[in-house]
């Protein structure tokens, strides 16, 4: 297992525990204060979005090797996913 697939397995557990669900195009999606969001997996990136009127709007996004799975949550460049 690389790097990159291990990395990727601890964020999909962590948000699992986060209480988001997976979707049947393998995205992770909650509801927060009313809005849609959702933990999108790309081959070596996560994007973690905000579902709008039209569309989906980036909040946070990095390569897997930045991104910090911590007690309190999935920390994308400073921001907190919880």
């Amino acid at each position: 297992m690389t790097p990159t697939q291990k990395k990727r397995m601890d964020i999909e557990s962590k948000a699992g525990e986060l209480g988001f669900m997976k979707d049947r195009w393998g995205h992770w999606k909650k509801e927060i204060d009313g809005c849609q969001h959702r933990l999108k997996f790309q081959k070596t990136s996560l994007r973690f979005e905000r579902k709008t009127d039209y569309d989906w709007f980036s909040i946070a996004s990095d390569y897997f090797k930045n991104i910090q799975v911590i007690p309190e949550g999935i920390s994308i460049k400073r921001r907190l996913v919880k």
